[in-house]
């Protein structure tokens, strides 16, 4: 049985995503009802970041056998990153904690730690505050990354990357998912991608594509406790 069930055939989602690669698609009824982050001229290519359908990935995929990239990251990274943006009580993820706890999906991802897996969600209940928020959602990311190699080994039209490998190796990554995506890459891009891999200005802001790229594979955690980090370390390494 596929995980893809979560998300069947003729889901609005799906329409959702479907009516995002439509060139007639009526922009202007969308600003009037919505605030578009982006709203660039006469588009060519629909490329969508999605954080908030994560675990209809398989469905979407065996829809449209679309190309996708799936980016992999230090799941202690990217909790720390979600809640020093978001604060504690963010929402993000929470229907994916309650999602990866399901049996078909743990059947489809993780048969063999499926029991160790709901000891781990039924210890965390006993955790202080803050651990009890924050080691389910670092157990669902380490899930979910599962799942997308997973995806990516099962899929021809998907392949994953790695955050560390974009730090350290910009150009070359970002030339590799360009290709991937036929999209053009030329000396204008090149150019940008170096402008964008820099500081703009010392103030931080989660949502700037300005970044010293290099510092940020192992930058200092800076939601998370050395303590908190600790144990976040030794949860993924039992559940190695």
């Amino acid at each position: 049985m596929r995980y893809e069930q979560a998300l069947p055939a003729g889901h609005p989602l799906l329409a959702s995503y479907a009516s995002l690669t439509a060139p007639t698609f009526d922009w202007a009824l969308l600003q009037s009802t919505t605030v578009l982050e982006r709203d660039d001229p006469e588009w060519q290519f629909c490329l969508v970041k999605e954080v908030h359908a994560l675990l209809g990935s398989e469905a979407i995929l065996r829809e449209w056998q679309t190309p996708t990239i799936f980016l992999l990251r230090d799941p202690v990274y990217v909790v720390d990153s979600l809640f020093a943006a978001y604060s504690l009580a963010t929402i993000y993820l929470d229907h994916e904690v309650e999602g990866v706890q399901d049996a078909a999906f743990l059947r489809r991802f993780a048969p063999r730690q499926a029991h160790l897996l709901r000891a781990f969600f039924r210890r965390t209940e006993r955790d202080d505050d803050r651990l009890r928020v924050i080691l389910p959602k670092l157990i669902a990311v380490e899930l979910l990354q599962r799942m997308f190699r997973a995806l990516a080994r099962e899929f021809a039209c998907a392949v994953t990357m790695e955050y560390g490998e974009c730090c350290v190796t910009p150009a070359d990554q970002f030339e590799r998912a360009a290709a991937y995506l036929s999209l053009p890459w030329d000396d204008a891009s090149e150019r940008f991608l170096e402008e964008t891999t820099k500081v703009r200005s010392e103030a931080y802001d989660p949502y700037s594509i300005f970044r010293d790229t290099i510092s940020q594979r192992d930058r200092p955690l800076a939601f998370l406790s050395a303590a908190e980090a600790a144990r976040c370390r030794a949860v993924l390494a039992e559940l190695s």
